[in-house]
């Protein structure tokens, strides 16, 4: 069978030829397990989640956050460092094995965004407040207006590649987005997300994110139908009908669920099958209509209440194996894929540059709309910071474009 899959160091696509048969081993003594998908992926989810988990404990120290350990340990595993040398890179990540390798990675971000949902308060999005819409729509569309316009500058007037020039403005525009999924993880790690501060900085979060949604939606439209504007079209109308009959069509089942759950008893199986059934077809009805599939599980996810009956209890089943094993094996592709001396030291420098600049421009905006809330400027900055975190929506945004080429 051949298998078009993705080169791990530059992106590069190229055909893979293998045996559809080489399922499970019949020992070491006989052949090389490694030689067979099972024995491999096996291996693969061990050594992702060992590494991630020795790296986390090493920076935990120095406050750095799980997502940095998890990216660390497939750049080590990558051509960057371990992966260099072909015999182990060919070894322990061949090309034969990430078509698989993605595929499970793939569940887990599903059931990640899923818990994300359910620990996240999705009246905020409804009722932020009038502080957290002023904060978070003036952080998005001053950084965007300004991070766009330094890129036209730079674009203009310095000299860079080919290929960078035509994704800067690209990367300036994603600069002014802030997912909530990520302030959401990074608070809950450093325990800020009952503060003051905290809950203020995930509300504008939320505000921000729904004009990210609107403006992520076009674009995925846009790279999904060919620049059609007819398809564009009818992927972001088909985005809002399913939003829409989320909220009014599986919000009022899950509140009539929640109420036919008894109290103080155990979950269920048949509960949990309905929350694993729903996330799975939510994923699968978002990639129809030309959306990602995290569209689906993060709005099933928000309409489930936390707390018991329902929503506790799925989170905590869900922890372990995806909060340790799957949700880490993405991470660790997106590090597989990287090749950092590969990187154009001039290149790397631009865009260090535009993201630095946008940094400084969110905590400016966040500031100065503070100043009409009598919140205090060391507090003000201390929002920006928060807001200008970035994480694992950004790594699937990027992934996405890079690999439709653009």
């Amino acid at each position: 069978m051949a298998i078009k899959v993705d080169a791990v160091s530059a992106g590069n696509k190229y055909i893979v030829c293998q045996n559809t048969d080489n399922i499970a081993t019949l020992g070491i003594l006989k052949r090389n397990p490694l030689n067979y998908s099972v024995p491999l992926i096996l291996l693969q989810f061990s050594i992702i989640s060992l590494t991630s988990q020795m790296i986390e404990c090493c920076l935990r120290p120095l406050g750095q956050s799980s997502i940095v350990a998890q990216i660390l340990g497939g750049v080590i595993y990558g051509p960057s460092a371990l992966g260099h040398d072909a015999l182990i890179g060919m070894a322990l990540f061949p090309a034969r094995s990430l078509l698989t390798l993605q595929t499970a990675a793939v569940f887990g971000i599903m059931f990640f965004f899923f818990a994300i949902g359910v620990k996240s308060d999705s009246r905020m999005m409804v009722r932020p407040g009038r502080r957290a819409a002023v904060i978070g729509i003036s952080a998005m569309l001053f950084t965007l207006f300004l991070t766009i316009s330094f890129a036209f500058l730079l674009i203009k007037h310095v000299h860079m590649d080919e290929s960078l020039s035509s994704s800067l403005l690209l990367i300036a525009a994603t600069q002014g987005l802030t997912a909530f999924p990520n302030i959401a993880c990074l608070l809950a790690e450093l325990q800020l997300s009952s503060s003051d501060l905290g809950r203020i900085a995930t509300a504008a979060a939320m505000v921000c994110d729904i004009l990210g949604m609107g403006l992520t939606a076009v674009a995925l439209g846009i790279v999904q139908s060919g620049s059609d504007p007819v398809k564009s079209a009818l992927s972001v109308i088909s985005m809002l009908l399913f939003v829409i009959g989320m909220v009014y069509i599986i919000g009022p089942i899950i509140r009539m669920v929640i109420r036919s759950i008894p109290a103080g008893k155990p979950l269920a199986d048949r509960y949990v099958f309905f929350c694993f059934a729903g996330i799975l077809v939510a994923a699968f009805t978002t990639e129809v209509i030309g959306q990602h599939f995290i569209l689906g599980p993060l709005v099933f996810g928000l309409l489930t209440p936390d707390g018991q009956p329902l929503g506790s209890p799925i989170v905590s089943k869900l922890d372990y194996p995806v909060g340790k094993f799957l949700y880490p094996t993405f991470l660790t592709t997106s590090g597989l894929k990287t090749n950092i001396f590969k990187i154009d030291l001039w290149s790397l420098l631009i865009v260090v540059t535009l993201v630095v600049f946008a940094c400084i421009s969110k905590i400016a905006a966040v500031a100065f709309s503070s100043r009409f809330f009598h919140i205090r400027f060391k507090d003000s900055v201390v929002i920006g910071l928060m807001l200008n975190a970035r994480g694992i929506c950004e790594l699937i945004l990027y992934n996405l474009f890079r690999d439709n080429g653009v």
